[in-house]
């Protein structure tokens, strides 16, 4: 085999049309092709698995799959291979349907000579490199990002970074004041924006809402403040995204942060309504109010 050949896989099941693919080919200009064919799907999806396939000429109908699902089962397959479209008259707008679907080109079978076939391998495979460029830059761009935030949520979660806090909430983050506690706030976390991402597939009926207030006032019981929050939402989402694939990492960082805003709103609640709000000054002679700390004192987050 050439090395430096196109290398083309043909799905096809008559076996006219194979002969005409091959006699298309072999009179082409400007384009050298090393062709292998096959007359079912099976066969197919089996040699794409063994790789070193730079294009597909795909036939829809064939014995073992018919219609735009002989499509989406390669594409599903073979998503990285650019796919033409081999049509009949009857065919065209499944092989439209191909296209918006992910295929790079169709050619209508009776209507093919060289020049056509030779010029839609070339344009598709150079559209196809072209879309993969463009889908890695995106995912490049996506995963600068990702480090951004993890780092903005790093240094708002250190101690002395600046970050907002309540000076009820006092020097000591939650994780060294109160560790156990803190590891069970970091898998409770976990475990609630695990529901969030499963109920967005499933639409379940988990009430999140609910577990984030009971969050809200375990924090707010021990003083804790925004800090605190954000070191174990970062503490979960360090957790989620390592390893974890581009599509997964994203949905993680969208609904967690969802879920930061809830619970630093919880959080603010908490203290509202926990608070004595001094709003005058108290008479000539008389006391203030006995044992109010300065969260009693009306410092809200």
């Amino acid at each position: 085999m050439d090395e430096t050949a196109i290398r083309v896989l043909l799905i096809e099941d008559n076996p006219k049309d194979v002969r005409l693919m091959e006699e298309l080919l072999a009179d082409a200009e400007g384009i050298h092709a090393d062709l292998e064919s096959t007359h079912c799907l099976s066969a197919a999806l089996e040699r794409l698995r063994q790789g070193r396939t730079d294009l597909v000429l795909l036939d829809l109908g064939l014995p073992d799959c018919q219609g735009i699902d002989t499509f989406n089962r390669l594409h599903a397959e073979a998503p990285n291979v650019p796919v033409i479209i081999l049509t009949g008259l009857q065919d065209e707008k499944l092989a439209v349907r191909a296209i918006q679907l992910g295929a790079q080109d169709y050619l209508k079978k009776a209507e093919s000579d060289s020049p056509s076939l030779a010029r839609a391998m070339r344009y598709a495979i150079e559209r196809h490199n072209l879309l993969a460029r463009v889908r890695e830059l995106e995912a490049l761009r996506r995963m600068e990002q990702r480090h951004r935030e993890m780092n903005s949520l790093e240094r708002l979660a250190t101690p002395g970074s600046g970050a907002g806090t309540t000076p009820s909430a006092g020097p000591e983050p939650l994780s060294s004041a109160a560790p156990e506690l803190f590891e069970k706030l970091v898998g409770q976390y976990e475990s609630l924006l695990d529901l969030v991402i499963e109920e967005k597939i499933h639409k379940g009926a988990d009430n999140v809402s609910e577990q984030l207030r009971a969050m809200a006032e375990k924090i707010g019981r021990q003083e804790a403040g925004p800090r605190d929050v954000v070191h174990v939402h970062s503490s979960v989402l360090k957790r989620k995204v390592r390893g974890a694939t581009e599509a997964k990492a994203q949905a993680c960082i969208e609904e967690a942060r969802l879920m930061v805003l809830e619970l630093m709103g919880y959080l603010a609640t908490f203290y509202r309504d926990h608070a004595v709000v001094i709003t005058a000054a108290p008479a000539d002679g008389a006391p203030e109010a006995e044992g109010a700390s300065e969260t009693e004192k009306g410092e809200l987050l």
